[in-house]
């Protein structure tokens, strides 16, 4: 009886690891990985955090234009430690990974980032003496995107 029950258990267990070891497999397929035209389109980006080694606060609101094939420009509003500056649009190119990790600069800065949901959204942190981090939204659906989002 002891033996049936563990091998019953054994059957189960395998059986599981089977199931859920095929199931990424199976969705690798649906999700075949980010590139350049994963981001297209107007973001706009909240984004905060510190200049450093002052501990000056800065925060800012921006739409970034991302053109599918690795170029963006952006434009928006500052507030660094209450100065208040709108931003002039700046050019820059980007870098989308397979894996959906990413890398944008322009002349005077650079980010590395994270595409969530498909490029619905990201996820981004600045790579010099700001220490800032921001998340950023696709600010019109895609004609393909399910429109309940």
């Amino acid at each position: 009886m002891k033996r049936t029950i563990i091998r019953g258990t054994l059957v189960v267990v395998l059986a599981s690891m089977f199931v859920l070891g095929a199931v990424p497999s199976l969705q690798a397929g649906e999700n075949e990985g980010c590139s350049n035209a994963s981001l297209s389109g107007p973001y706009v980006f909240w984004n905060e955090g510190t200049v450093v080694p002052d501990g000056t606060p800065i925060r800012s609101i921006t739409v970034t234009t991302f053109d599918g094939r690795g170029h963006y420009f952006t434009t928006g509003t500052i507030n660094s430690n209450g100065t208040i500056t709108e931003i002039e649009p700046v050019e820059g190119t980007y870098t989308v990974n397979e894996n959906c990790t990413g890398h944008r600069t322009t002349a005077t800065e650079a980010f590395n980032f994270l595409l969530i949901d498909g490029g619905k959204e990201i996820v981004q942190l600045r790579l010099d003496n700001r220490v800032l981090s921001g998340i950023g939204k696709r600010q019109f659906a895609r004609n393909h995107d399910d429109e309940q989002d």
